[in-house]
Parts: C-alpha cells; structure tokens; sequence
C-alpha cells in the first residue's frame, strides 16, 4: 500500500508527514532509523490515511489530534508486530478506542503531561485539502486499498488479526448515532449545488459549473412523541445535534411538532434556538403529525420522528424519507423509513 502514495523530501518536516495523497519525510531523520523502523514509520503513515485521520478532525486542536491518532495507529501496529522507534506512543488503555474517543479522554489531561507526551511523537497528519465530494472519494479510494490489501495478505497468511479487525470495521462500520443522522439530513436535505461558488475544476476551460461547497439544506421535519415519559437528555442530545447540522447552513430550520395521540403543539427550530419544551402526555398514535406535515405550505425534504416506539398507529404510507429516532424499544419495526436506536 506504501506504493499508492509518493514519497516527498521536506526538511521542513522533522520526521515525517502525510495528508492522504503524498508521504513527507525529513532525509536526516529517516536515514538514522534502522530499516525495520522506517517501514514501521511508512505503516504508521499509512494507517493514518487508511483510518481518514486527515479528514476527520473538524473542528479539534491539531495538536492534540495528531497525538490522539498517533496513539490510535501506534496501538494496532504494535500488536501487528511491526518494529516502531522505541519512543513511540503507545498505551494499552486505549485500545479498541476511536482516536475521536481518546482525544476526549487526552482533553483531561493536564498540560504538561500533554507536552510530555509530545517529546514520544512522530509523523506529522496534515489535513486533506478539498471539497466534501473531494474528501468522500478520498476516504473511499483508501477502504477499497485496505480491503484490497487485506485480501492478499490473508491470501499469504500473513494478515495480523489487529488489522483484520480494522479492515473489517471500515466496511462494516457501526456508526454512532449521531453519524447516521447527520448523513441521513445531509443527504435528504441537501440542495445539491449552489450557483454562488463555481466549481473550480472547470473554471480553466470557460465552463461555469455548480459547486458543492456551499451547503444548503431544505426545510425538514421534526415529530416529537411527547405520550409516555420523554428521556429529556436524548431529547436534549437530539435537538443540539439537529441544530449543529443546521448552522451549517445559515437560514435553514425545521418544522417540529409536538404529539402524543394528537398535536399538541408546534415549534420552528433555528441554530439559534433557545431551549424546547415538548408539551403532551396523552395516548400515542403516529398518524397525527404525518397529517400536519402534509398541510404545511413548506415542501419538507424529510422527516424525523423521535419515540420511544410504543405503538403500532401508523399513516398508510409516507411520500418523503422518514427517520425513526427510537430510544428504549429494540424491536421497533415500522412499515416504511429508517430506524436508528439510541442510548445514553
């Protein structure tokens, strides 16, 4: 896999680098590694784009990001067997953990035990640079790599079972909940193309063409089954997720609607809503708010409902992409939309 990607030297880099497209390295430090290091720090490298740690950091310290991803990497290649510098991160303790989960845990770390663990580090992740249809063909260029290569090394008998395990898992993925709505929102509601920021890749040739880059979501729907006892945390975790989707795209907001066996009130949410009171307590019947919805003046891109799942009154049929949010009943089974359970 090292051979999917070119080898750059850069002195300005101290040891070595990637960004999911080339491989950086500093001549000096490379040359005193013994050869089994070196290609234990090329592994490194590429189990950091394997992994998308060049597209996934967001909004967090890329500081701090590079260390929770190199603990991340360090950890599989280790139990690999595969020879890494003896100053190399590595910690038992977040095995089997997301580098998402062990930046979390590096967060409560004092400082000085972070720029401690700073002096063990090497290879630098620098994000990948390009828009998100860009940076989607990006990460699945490397699952169909890793799944490849998977292949021939079982073929050969020589897969470590640490990175079967991964491999399996980027095409499997179990997804937290919170992915799976932003994805489904994104998808339903996203109006495609946006005329204000031309795509560039075609601007050389004369040709002006739309650009996904500005994000413009659609008006959605959001039903609230206010009829039994409403686990207010989820409901909170759901409202503040739903509103981070929508900053993304200024102007944008839902339609929500309160209702046990009727509608018992409505609300128009904004990423500048303040907090929500679901009103209800009645009996529980899903029909209603389907109803509502298919009175509004608004064409709605799609619909989440949010419910515990206890109850089997259901409208015919739904001519828009439904999402269920269900908390507490496994073995919800509606007869059209997407489920996705969730949990503390």
């Amino acid at each position: 896999m090292a051979l999917k990607l070119p080898f750059q030297e850069d002195l300005s880099v101290q040891t070595m680098a990637t960004n999911g497209t080339k491989i950086l390295y500093n001549p000096t430090w490379i040359y005193d590694l013994p050869i089994n290091q070196v290609a234990g720090v090329i592994c490194h490298e590429i189990m950091h784009c394997i992994l998308s740690h060049n597209t996934r950091r967001n909004n967090r310290d890329s500081y701090l990001w590079n260390i929770a991803c190199d603990y991340a990497v360090n950890n599989i290649i280790s139990k690999a067997e595969i020879e890494l510098p003896a100053y190399s991160l590595i910690n038992r303790q977040y095995d089997n953990m997301t580098a998402e989960k062990i930046y979390d845990e590096l967060m409560k770390k004092s400082e000085q035990t972070i720029l401690s663990m700073s002096k063990n580090q090497f290879g630098d992740i620098r994000d990948f640079k390009g828009t998100d249809v860009a940076t989607c063909e990006q990460e699945r260029y490397w699952k169909m790599s890793a799944a490849m290569a998977s292949i021939s090394a079982e073929a050969i008998g020589k897969m470590p079972e640490s990175l079967k395990r991964i491999v399996e898992e980027l095409l499997n993925p179990k997804l937290p909940w919170k992915e799976i709505l932003n994805r489904f929102i994104i998808e339903k509601a996203k109006d495609d193309f946006s005329w204000s920021i031309p795509n560039k890749r075609y601007i050389w040739s004369g040709t002006y063409l739309p650009s996904l880059e500005s994000l413009r979501l659609k008006p959605i729907g959001i039903a609230v089954d206010t009829s039994g006892s409403i686990d207010n945390k989820l409901f909170a975790e759901f409202i503040s997720e739903i509103k981070s989707i929508l900053s993304m795209s200024p102007g944008s907001r839902a339609h929500i609607v309160y209702v046990d066996s009727k509608v018992q009130g409505t609300d128009i949410l904004t990423a500048e809503s303040d907090t929500l009171n679901p009103i209800g307590r009645g009996g529980t019947d899903f029909v209603p708010a389907f109803e509502y919805f298919d009175k509004l003046d608004e064409d709605l891109s799609c619909i989440l409902y949010f419910t515990d799942g206890f109850c089997d009154s259901f409208p015919k049929d739904c001519d828009r992409p439904c999402l269920w949010i269900v908390y507490g009943n496994k073995n919800f089974t509606p007869p059209f939309g997407e489920v996705i359970n969730i949990s503390r």
